[in-house]
């Protein structure tokens, strides 16, 4: 090998590489995610508000590829997630406003969520999240849930503005066939996401639709009533989230439906978040 050759070589040896079979997060430099492929939540608690809102509300914030059903429901849920593998055991809290939607593929039709935007108190899950699966994540101060003998509320705030407030009064425990409707909704659930990432110069790096699946083995549900405060704030007060809440705001509650506590563990799969269009 002559001088020319080995110092090709050399360059060569100091490059970083990309195996294309392997999953990687940035930064790339370091090599292969070692991120596990299927994360595990031992521990979760969610109290999620729901209501009945207009089909044309709904539809004008989906991609062209789902569908509003007959009666939508929007959703405004606190996660807590506890004992994440990947966080060292540690964990973090959600707030997250959805629609229920519909996906047709073939003679296959698909019922799942639509996040609008999903806040999130740590930034590790946000950029996983928004990387791998295109979740809408932001970053928001999340309190823990507060609990009453029969009642919760929670809030989420941009800096020191609170963006909306829920409380859930008059619950009771959900037993036996009811319980295991709720327990086999949980598996799988599925959400669709919008993958979106703007690129330089004007370009687009990614714009496709998502569905990404989880497992959530629910050993404890609770079923009452609710009410949701959206606020709104200014841009100043909050710089993200302004028009965010401007916007849903907008969706008129026609009804509330029964608001659900719920608790148990979750798996979710990375590796089955899967692109659809």
């Amino acid at each position: 090998m002559n001088a020319s050759d080995r110092s090709v070589k050399q360059k060569e040896n100091r490059m970083a590489r990309i195996d294309k079979t392997r999953r990687y997060e940035m930064p790339v430099i370091y090599g292969p995610s070692d991120i596990p492929d299927i994360t595990i939540m031992k521990s979760f608690k969610s109290a999620s508000l729901r209501f009945l809102t207009e089909r044309d509300a709904v539809a004008a914030f989906l991609p062209e590829e789902l569908r509003v059903p007959e009666f939508p429901v929007i959703s405004v849920t606190w996660s807590g997630y506890r004992e994440v593998d990947y966080l060292g055991g540690r964990g973090y809290n959600v707030v997250r406003v959805a629609a229920q939607v519909t996906y047709q593929s073939g003679n296959t039709l698909l019922n799942g969520t639509f996040p609008f935007v999903i806040w999130e108190s740590d930034c590790n899950p946000i950029i996983l999240g928004r990387e791998i699966s295109g979740y809408p994540k932001l970053f928001g101060r999340i309190p823990d849930l507060k609990e009453g003998p029969n009642d919760c509320s929670f809030e989420c705030f941009e800096y020191e503005t609170r963006l909306l407030l829920v409380e859930l009064n008059d619950l009771q425990p959900v037993v036996g066939d009811e319980l295991s409707k709720i327990r086999a909704q949980g598996r799988p659930s599925t959400i669709f996401c919008w993958k979106y990432i703007p690129g330089v110069g004007g370009t687009v790096d990614a714009d496709y639709l998502v569905k990404a699946t989880s497992n959530f083995d629910i050993a404890f549900a609770a079923q009452g009533q609710g009410r949701v405060d959206l606020l709104a704030p200014t841009w100043q007060q909050a710089p993200f989230g302004h028009r965010i809440l401007n916007a849903l705001k907008a969706f008129p509650i026609l009804r509330y439906a029964p608001a659900i506590v719920t608790a148990g563990s979750v798996e979710f799969g990375r590796t089955l978040s899967e692109r659809i269009t």
